[in-house]
């Protein structure tokens, strides 16, 4: 889809606004450089510049304005949500210009009013810029697709944006200093008086767009829905505030002093007609850190972002060390270093903010973590000086700053530890059928944690799941148990099937066989992993397992329940969705899961079964739309039997209509008999009226009203005796007449205008049955997106019958308030019964007027992706089934002692897998395991091994048969 001009028109002002002005006053080194040769505070020198005195009054205004970068962070946040971007990039903007006109006429200002202005202008400028950086991360959330990678390249550009100085610095050897700051002015004047104006061509969709991000809070317990004071009591925040004061005081101990250090190193190494040198190429090296983009990506996906946090303070450590070696062009090395520490730390801290505290308060928790860091660095000045007038030694401040570093990673240790425990309490004590573990928001490398370095592996309480990457790797594995302690033949004995596992195979070459295996398994781009159990892996067993699609469900034994309530899931926690009934053709797929036929096994009577993936919906979720369907009673609303709470789905039986849905009837009708007569379907429409004012009477709004989700109980809508009626109640919330929604969910061609403003009521239900009815009579949308929906008048063939014609634009009428509720749509239907009376059978069709063709009535199929990943669930959970009622698969092994062999691939139609032995001595040369460092099992550790063996049994794998093998 083009993007708009006038976003593009904002993105292009905004990235220029952060490479020209958000943090332009870090660029300090080339800043400083250009004051000392233009002879600032040169007076305070004894014997004449430069001197120890004139370096301390500019660091002193650095201090101060590094320390202001930090301070307005938390009110720049704060104007942001309050008064929106664009009032807050003409304060920044505004801030920003006229500080760097008062620098370009300092001399000027001093030598008529003898008023040094320096300081406040250079505050000026980082405040400026501090607000300028905080509306750059905002202009990603209007491209919802794209939203992190520009919040990324916000960071980028704000990092890159210190070169600004450095640029200036050269154009200054050909330039008069006023020239060239006065010309830095006017391009400053010009983009923040255009990029204003960009906001406000995009405020309209900015502020949909902020509303919605109000409203998405999700239940749960995790950290993310909490409020903002029980957020800043937890561990996360307090990790990332204490990296965030130590860090950024150190990033700015470092460009603050760095000349001095080297000056100091060049002074004892005597090579001080180098010094010029260096120092050029630190003020351009710095800048440079954007280059560091692939490596802070690839920490993040291997380490998580606590595990990047923790690269950031050994990076920080390693400049200070290289800075304490006397050797003057090593620390051209140190710059470079420094530039990669920089990046990481720029980029990682909104990054750690947003996995943790979410978009409606990471502005927030930022703002206070850089407030903080401001604070602390009002040491920076005293620290400097001390070392440089005092000490005249800046190796103690370079220790300091070493031994500073070991708070912040404490602190980040702490979560690490805490993280990794929780996944082995949750892996090793969780009870069978307890729901999967919620995937931690930043992955941590750990050795005793399951897929620790996986590329966003998921993490469950089952030991038979390692899946659902996020980034798109196609990595599943399936299994993790222990193998059997069987010497060669006894593999054919061990049920994969029954254990949840999927292509495994064992070398039978092994010479020992113990309570313990290590799993490598390879992700779409063959690199290997490890998966560990802690204290219980050490063997020479080797699986290896195929890449398969993502499958990210709780391999464990869930204990389902009915009646979708928690006491009846209690009750019935041995039953299961396939011992009640068994599951047939499917009827249907959409965004929330799979429709499929299913028979009760003690009567034969036919039901449909809706099932809803626990990775693509959350559990509560699909818990609440089944508690809501067991309390609806309406002939119009279908009918619930009862909810299963199985291992990958959460499945909802409810009765099933053997018509199809409107869409499908529609369809039908227009390809036998043509258009459909609006007098043939008033019948269908008072059904949809009853049902939505059923729903509104109890304060329900269905918000995702549409003709797929009205099922017929038979093939011919036009029949009089046709019953429909409403299903799918994934998106219904309690909603009373007067209550106001924000949250865009639903179909959008479905939407009226004030559901795209994120501020609707009840009504929408009604706007949905008016387009519905619109299609019965036309065949085809009357809207196709946002434009039309707001200024596009209703068509309606004339040949439609003016009665039906009148009802149909109330539905659809654009003022909300003077559109039809749900009971003045069931009242004026019940008119029109009387009303609609033809004498000669019916309106003629116009067919000319009409198409034949539904087009654009039946929506997008669900993605071939999600599609085959459902299919073998489905599989799976068929598989479990038969292994529960004892058929065995030995078959499927029998072949195992071949050193390759290929069988078909029970998941992939038409496909094949291939299994192949793996020698020690090929392990060995391929590195995938180190044999060196390998420990025996534990054999007196009967604690680790008993609670292992219990985890084992409560996820129903016989271990009998462990360890008695020949």
């Amino acid at each position: 889809m083009a993007v708009p001009g006038r976003k593009l028109f904002l993105l292009v002002l905004n990235f220029l606004s952060l490479i020209l002005f958000s943090g332009t006053v870090f660029g300090w080194t080339a800043l400083s450089q250009i004051l000392v040769m233009e002879n600032f505070y040169s007076e305070r020198c004894e014997g004449g510049p430069p001197c120890d005195a004139q370096t301390a009054a500019l660091n002193a205004a650095f201090t101060l304005a590094s320390t202001a970068y930090g301070l307005s962070s938390l009110p720049g946040g704060l104007l942001l949500d309050k008064a929106g971007p664009l009032v807050t990039i003409i304060v920044g903007g505004t801030i920003g210009v006229l500080s760097v006109t008062g620098i370009a006429c300092l001399r000027y200002i001093f030598h008529s009013w003898h008023v040094d202005l320096f300081p406040p202008m250079l505050v000026g400028v980082a405040i400026g810029g501090s607000l300028i950086r905080f509306c750059g991360y905002s202009v990603g959330f209007l491209f919802p697709s794209h939203s992190a990678l520009l919040i990324a390249t916000a960071s980028v550009l704000f990092d890159g944006s210190c070169l600004v100085f450095p640029v200036l610095r050269a154009i200054y050897s050909v330039a008069e200093y006023e020239a060239v700051f006065g010309g830095y002015a006017v391009l400053g004047l010009i983009l923040f008086i255009l990029l204003p104006i960009a906001w406000k061509m995009n405020m309209p969709e900015m502020q949909r767009v902020r509303a919605e991000a109000k409203s998405r809070q999700q239940t749960g317990g995790s950290i993310e829905t909490k409020t903002l004071l029980q957020q800043m009591q937890s561990l996360e925040f307090l990790a990332v505030l204490l990296f965030s004061t130590v860090q950024l005081t150190h990033s700015n101990l470092y460009i603050g002093s760095v000349n001095d250090i080297n000056a100091e190193i060049a002074e004892k190494t005597k090579s001080t007609e180098q010094l010029l040198h260096v120092n050029t190429i630190v003020s351009f090296v710095i800048p440079m850190g954007f280059l560091a983009v692939p490596a802070i990506t690839a920490s993040i996906r291997r380490f998580g972002n606590v595990g990047t946090l923790q690269i950031t303070n050994a990076l920080g450590v390693v400049v200070n060390v290289l800075q304490l070696l006397p050797s003057l062009w090593l620390q051209v090395l140190t710059v470079c270093v420094f530039a990669i520490f920089r990046a990481f730390l720029f980029s990682n801290v909104p990054q750690f903010n947003a996995h943790y505290f979410g978009v409606l308060n990471m502005g927030k928790i930022q703002g206070v973590c850089f407030l903080s860091g401001g604070l602390v660095n009002l040491v920076q000045n005293p620290l400097i000086n001390y070392s440089l007038l005092t000490l005249n030694n800046f190796n103690p401040m370079l220790v300091l700053c070493i031994a500073v570093t070991i708070i912040p990673s404490c602190a980040c240790a702490a979560l690490q530890f805490r993280e990794r425990r929780k996944i082995r309490e949750t892996l090793l004590n969780s009870p069978p059928g307890s729901p999967p573990m919620p995937r931690p928001r930043a992955r941590s490398a750990s050795l005793v944690s399951i897929a620790a370095m996986g590329d966003g592996i998921r993490r469950s309480s089952s030991l038979g799941v390692l899946a659902s990457p996020m980034h798109g790797s196609s990595t599943s594995l399936q299994v993790m148990s222990l193998c059997p302690s069987s010497s060669e033949g006894d593999l054919a004995d061990f049920d994969l099937d029954r254990h949840g596992v999927s292509m495994v195979e064992e070398d039978p070459q092994s010479p020992t066989r113990r309570e313990s295996s290590c799993v490598l398994f390879f992700d779409s781009s063959h690199r290997h992993r490890r998966v560990f159990f802690p204290s219980l892996l050490r063997t020479q067993n080797i699986i290896k397992i195929r890449p398969k699609s993502p499958m990210g469900c709780t391999s464990s034994t869930s204990k389902p329940g009915v009646a979708g309530t928690q006491a009846g899931e209690k009750q019935s926690q041995e039953l299961r969705l396939l011992e009640e009934y068994s599951v047939g053709l499917t009827l249907g797929e959409g965004a929330f899961g799979v429709v499929s036929v299913c028979k009760r096994r003690s009567t034969g009577e036919e039901f449909a079964v809706k099932m809803v993936d626990k990775v693509e919906t959350p559990v509560e979720a699909i818990r609440k739309e089944a508690d809501m369907l067991a309390s609806m009673d309406h002939p119009n609303i279908v009918k619930f039997h009862g909810v299963y709470y199985e291992r990958c789905f959460v499945c909802i039986v409810m009765d099933k209509l053997d018509g199809g849905d409107l869409v499908e009837g529609l369809q039908r009708h227009l390809k036998e008999r043509g258009q459909i007569n609006c007098l043939d379907v008033v019948h269908v429409a008072y059904q949809m009226a009853a049902s939505i004012h059923y729903l509104h009477q109890r304060n329900v709004a269905h918000r995702d009203v549409k003709g797929d989700n009205y099922l017929m109980d038979r093939k011919n809508m036009t029949d009089k005796q046709c019953k429909i009626v409403l299903t799918d109640f994934g998106t219904a919330c309690t909603a009373s007449t007067t209550d106001r929604l924000s949250s865009g969910v639903g179909t959008k061609i479905f939407w009226p205008p004030e559901f795209f403003d994120r501020d609707y009521g009840q009504k929408v239900d009604v706007w949905a049955m008016g387009v519905i009815m619109y299609g019965l009579v036309s065949g085809r949308f009357p809207f196709r997106d946002e434009n039309d929906v707001r200024n596009k008048e209703v068509r309606i063939p004339k040949r439609v019958h003016p009665v039906c014609e009148e009802f149909i634009r109330k539905m659809l009428e654009k003022n909300e308030k003077a559109r039809l509720s749900s009971s003045e749509a069931r009242a004026h239907l019940s008119i029109q019964k009387h009303l609609l009376r033809s004498p000669d059978g019916g309106d003629k069709l116009a067919e000319e007027e009409g198409d034949k063709e539904a087009d654009g009535m039946a929506e997008a199929g669900v993605n071939d992706g999600i599609k085959e990943r459902r299919q073998e669930l489905i599989l799976r959970m068929n598989r479990e089934a038969d292994s529960r009622k004892g058929i065995a698969t030995k078959k499927q092994l029998q072949n195992h002692k071949h050193k390759k062999f290929v069988v078909a691939d029970k998941i992939v139609q038409g496909g094949k897998a291939s299994y192949e032995w793996t020698s020690e001595d090929q392990v060995k040369k391929e590195k995938l395991l180190d044999f060196e460092n390998l420990q025996p099992a534990p054999k007196d550790d009967p604690m680790d091994l008993a609670m292992f063996r219990k985890t084992l049994v409560e996820h129903n794998i016989d271990v009998s048969q462990f360890g008695v093998g020949k």
